[in-house]
């Protein structure tokens, strides 16, 4: 089997164990420097988006902890690219590590760490997104005219949707950690060819996510089909300020619903391709950076989830 048949194997569980370095596609070099820049790029738009939000919290005095809910939805929102730059490094020294490592078990050994340690990452860089779309939900159901909703079994589906995606999500992480699934080859990290790649932890973790962005998607439809039936003449909104009010929060959810739809959108996607359409022999810097890149559309819905995103993003 030669090197061409290797690649069009993609997830071949016949795969031989490889005598000496997996050279692959030389285009896959260029890939992987490829990713380096995108990765340098997203770190600076995180950089960028913590400013955003702090300004933003200053000038609309979000960050006063008397109102513990705004504080915290401040906090979250700041804490997610905080996270995504973490894991941006780790990307970075993924691939520093597939071009300066030796062909050996250390080799190995270093890729199966730095590895490992990003998804580890990727699940930490994703918490905060839900944690944040998760408070906003329940700062709706604060709201006077949606208050009649907030009754127990929406608080327990609301609590059981972020346990589950917490307690599931990590889970499927620590499954994916365990197993020694990746090697260095000539100047990349890659996965292992010496034995299959098992992809139920990824089908798993992306079910998990899945689901719990459901969860909480559903919890934003609720009150947004209650708003919707409210009709303008009645009783509720007979003043003009309830009424202003009632648009207000009407386009809030909206726009967390839209939000929440593209993350779990671009997560699922992301998923799907690493999973099953991208070959087992292409570097592990390119399934990396694909994930880095769902990151950044959940860090741009995040952003798109506040009322006065334009002005946040353009001071």
């Amino acid at each position: 089997m030669n090197l061409t048949e290797i690649v069009s194997t993609g997830n071949d569980s016949t795969i031989p164990p490889l005598t000496n370095a997996y050279r692959g596609p030389t285009y896959f070099k260029l890939t992987c420097i490829i990713s380096q820049i995108l990765g340098v790029l997203m770190s600076v738009t995180c950089l960028w988006a913590i400013t955003a939000f702090y300004k933003y919290g200053k000038r609309k005095g979000r960050w006063n902890r008397s109102n513990k809910e705004q504080f915290t939805s401040m906090m979250l929102a700041n804490i997610t690219p905080c996270a995504m730059i973490l894991r941006l490094i780790n990307s970075q020294i993924v691939i520093v590590i597939g071009f300066v490592s030796e062909v050996d078990e250390g080799g190995n050994f270093a890729c199966e760490i730095a590895t490992d340690n990003g998804i580890f990452l990727y699940t930490l860089s994703i918490l905060p997104t839900y944690l944040y779309f998760w408070s906003r939900q329940r700062i709706l159901y604060r709201q006077q005219l949606v208050s009649d909703l907030n009754t127990i079994f929406v608080k327990l589906f609301s609590y059981a949707a972020i346990l589950f995606g917490i307690i599931g999500g990590f889970g499927a992480a620590v499954s994916l950690i365990i197993p020694n699934n990746y090697q260095i080859s000539e100047f990349f990290c890659m996965s292992t060819l010496t034995k299959p790649f098992d992809q139920t932890p990824l089908y798993v973790t992306g079910f998990i996510l899945v689901v719990a962005q459901i969860w909480i998607f559903c919890l934003f439809l609720y009150p947004l089909r209650a708003l919707q039936s409210i009709n303008k003449t009645s009783q509720v909104v007979t003043s003009g300020l309830n009424y202003y009010l009632k648009n207000q929060l009407k386009r809030a959810t909206v726009v967390a619903s839209l939000s929440m739809a593209m993350c779990a959108s671009t997560d699922l996607l992301a998923t799907v391709l690493v999973a099953s359409i991208i070959p087992m022999t292409t570097p592990t810097c390119i399934s990396m950076t694909i994930y880095d890149f769902s990151l950044m559309v959940n860090l741009y819905s995040l952003m798109l989830s506040h009322m006065e995103c334009k002005k946040s993003v353009l001071r």
